[in-house]
């Protein structure tokens, strides 16, 4: 018998034991929501255990054709269906690469197993039954060289796909972990060419399924491939017949997208003349249909400064979304650095992204696209943001990658609910009760806002610290002064260690509510945000800002219209002040008195200008200036507002605390009087240790006439 007979023979003895199984595993795909909305099917079989097993993993030179031998590599403990998925810890040279330019395919493959699972452990695709082809529907375009499985396989493919509102589609990785298994390429193989030995079939198995670790010469850096997206490709646009002749010119999925008429490399030194022979058509096929394999996935690293990956991907590339909502371009919100922004929330496939949520917290995310060319200004708000990144249960948002995509910069984050504002509208009414959960809550989210300002004021990073040693080389090298050769004690390298930054735009629309990260939380958890104002200075340069590198009409400190220089630290205390005194008028009177606040701020300016004979829009700021400007004093329906507080029958010890501090150590007009931050984590600490140990401290109304 050869080896078609015998491959008919086994697809026909293994089709009733499987045919459950696929049947299924086509229905999971055919039945998803073509609108890009969530896919329970698919949501439910991410993230289940899969099968150990031990595979090889090749080897290759990017400077050679030949592969090297195969080496060992671990077991994996953890996967899904399809796809097998290693949570080792990835090479260390892979690890410090913050550039991906392969769509992040190297970093999904270094935390998974060598190879897709094989038949047995896998939905793949045998001979199905004639109930299970007609599940999919009819197609009468297609004419294999070997019918069957090769429709099945197509369609199933198709079906795979998520449209998106704008029309353009993508194949989830997911997808191509179901169905191009070990299995199924071997079928389609041993049908398509059918005078290949069997130890030929193998090695082209292996070709597609293992994975394959690159060395590549040109950097230090490791990468890995397979050749998963080309199979799937020549599948859709049936081109499997030119498989042999783009895998003896060492094609992989690693030079996808293929450029210059499907000739060279996107990522490697290589060129291909195996395409010259297609026909027109194929190769446009190719050349369109190869972008909807390549959406992106967006991971995290694990080396010790936890870098933040930055994908530069091309224009045709498809996002892995699977819906999007948000504003649109018409209503962009201008940045305080010359450009725009929109923020969109989106839901990102859960086969492309390794990002962990809390248990019970649906994973959604935030894109913030910045409408700017000047990637000086986008990697200033990513180096505040990355500086971050290291700390475990931080109050400062964590971002999770960035991109540059149509060009324009994105960052990415955990989708938020809102901000502090929306947290104070959609709960507008005081409670009538005294709670002890509410007063706790208030008084760990208030301390962790200090907590994560503190954490910019006074951030301390090595990597700065090595390069200033490397800068102080090098001036070392120009000359042999004394004060060159002093500089580079070990006492000078400590103290430029000190790294003081400021975030220069606090207000409670920069403040995110994450509502369900902590199930036992009361209303959720508050993290700082917006780091495009943000500056890190050494101790001798903290003081020495521009006034365009603040932001914040209603919470500016007094120092941006007297002196308009030296915004330093200080001019946070201002501004959290401020927030701070409208958090407190939120937990005792509710939505609506913050509003009236407001509005009593605005009038007392309104009457400031006339009384000076001055043109002018009236500002709800909380200070006031004189007839010149020159000098400020806090406004006093500020004052005021202070003792309507006070003077409330629920208004306890810890909140006449906290609003004593507020007043007397953050909204003071001399810079020099106002708190250090370190001093209002601690004193807002102190106040929370207080609402611990005695609960009457935060809960019995002591009002103060």
């Amino acid at each position: 018998m050869n080896v078609q007979g015998r491959n008919r023979s086994a697809h026909k003895s293994a089709s009733e034991d499987w045919a459950e199984e696929v049947q299924s595993l086509v229905e999971k795909y055919e039945n998803k929501d073509r609108n890009g909305t969530d896919n329970p099917a698919i949501s439910a079989i991410h993230g289940q255990s899969g099968v150990s097993r031990r595979r090889t993993q090749e080897n290759i030179d990017l400077s050679e054709n030949s592969p090297r031998p195969s080496l060992p590599f671990a077991k994996s403990d953890q996967g899904s269906v399809g796809q097998d998925i290693s949570r080792i810890r990835t090479q260390k040279s892979l690890e410090s690469i913050s550039t991906c330019v392969d769509h992040g395919d190297s970093y999904r493959l270094s935390n998974r197993d060598t190879a897709p699972p094989s038949a047995d452990q896998s939905g793949s695709l045998p001979e199905l039954r004639e109930e299970v082809l007609h599940a999919v529907g009819q197609h009468d375009h297609l004419e294999p060289k070997h019918p069957g499985t090769r429709v099945e396989l197509q369609k199933a493919l198709f079906n795979a796909l998520e449209r998106q509102s704008n029309d353009k589609e993508f194949l989830p990785l997911q997808a191509l972990d179901d169905f191009i298994t070990e299995n199924t390429v071997r079928r389609e193989l041993e049908a398509e060419f059918d005078h290949l030995s069997k130890t030929e079939i193998e090695a082209c198995v292996h070709y597609v399924c293992t994975r394959k670790k690159i060395s590549d010469p040109r950097t230090k850096h490791l990468k890995f491939t397979s050749g998963q997206r080309i199979f799937a490709l020549l599948i859709m646009i049936e081109g499997l017949d030119s498989f042999l002749n783009l895998k003896s010119q060492g094609l992989h999925d690693i030079d996808l997208p293929l450029k210059d008429n499907c000739q060279r490399s996107s990522h490697r030194p290589k060129t291909f003349t195996c395409f010259q022979s297609w026909s027109p058509f194929r190769l446009r096929s190719f050349d369109e249909w190869q972008w909807k394999l390549l959406a992106p996935y967006f991971s995290t690293t694990k080396d010790r400064e936890e870098r933040v990956l930055f994908y530069s991907l091309p224009a045709p590339t498809v996002m892995p979304w699977l819906s999007e909502t948000g504003p649109t371009s018409a209503d962009p919100e201008p940045d305080r650095f010359g450009g725009y922004s929109t923020v969109k929330k989106v839901k990102i496939h859960p086969s492309h992204h390794n990002f962990q949520f809390p248990e019970g917290c649906e994973p959604c995310f935030a894109v913030k696209k910045l409408y700017t060319h000047k990637k000086k200004e986008f990697d200033r708000e990513v180096d505040a943001l990355k500086r971050f990144n290291t700390r475990t249960n931080s109050n400062l948002v964590q971002l999770l990658a960035t991109y540059r995509h149509h060009n324009n910069y994105c960052l990415l984050f955990p989708g938020a609910d809102g901000n502090l504002k929306d947290l104070w509208e959609a709960n507008p009414q005081p409670v009538a009760e005294p709670s002890y959960k509410r007063a706790m809550w208030m008084a760990e989210v208030c301390h962790g806002i200090a907590t994560g300002l503190s954490q910019i004021h006074q951030h301390r990073t090595t990597e700065e610290i090595r390069r200033d040693a490397i800068e102080i080389a090098k001036e070392d090298k120009k000359g042999d002064s004394p004060a060159g050769i002093l500089s580079n004690t070990p006492a000078n390298l400590r103290q430029n260690e000190d790294r003081f930054g400021r975030h220069g735009d606090i207000k409670p629309e920069n403040i995110l509510w994450f509502k369900n990260y902590k199930p036992d939380s009361y209303l959720g958890v508050l993290q700082i945000s917006d780091f495009g104002l943000t500056r890190f200075h050494s101790k001798h340069s903290i003081s020495k800002h521009m006034s365009d590198a603040v932001g914040g009409q209603t919470y500016r400190a007094p120092e941006f219209n007297t002196t308009r220089n030296g915004f330093d630290q200080s001019y946070d205390i201002w501004t959290l002040g401020c927030v701070y005194l409208e958090f407190i008028t939120w937990y005792l009177l509710g939505w609506e008195q913050v509003d009236d606040f407001s509005r009593k701020r605005t009038k007392e300016d309104d009457e400031a200008l006339k009384s000076f004979n001055k043109d002018g829009f009236p500002e709800d700021k909380f200070f006031k200036l004189d007839g010149d400007g020159s000098q400020a004093t806090v406004k006093s329906s500020v004052t005021r507002w202070f003792e309507v507080l006070h003077s409330r029958p629920d208004c306890t010890k810890y909140i006449h605390q906290f609003l004593y501090f507020v007043e007397g150590r953050m909204l003071r007009v001399m810079k020099t009087e106002r708190a250090e931050c370190g001093e209002v984590a601690g004193e807002l600490c102190k106040l929370l240790e207080q609402c611990e140990k005695r609960p009457e401290f935060c809960l019995h109304g002591i009002p103060e006439i």
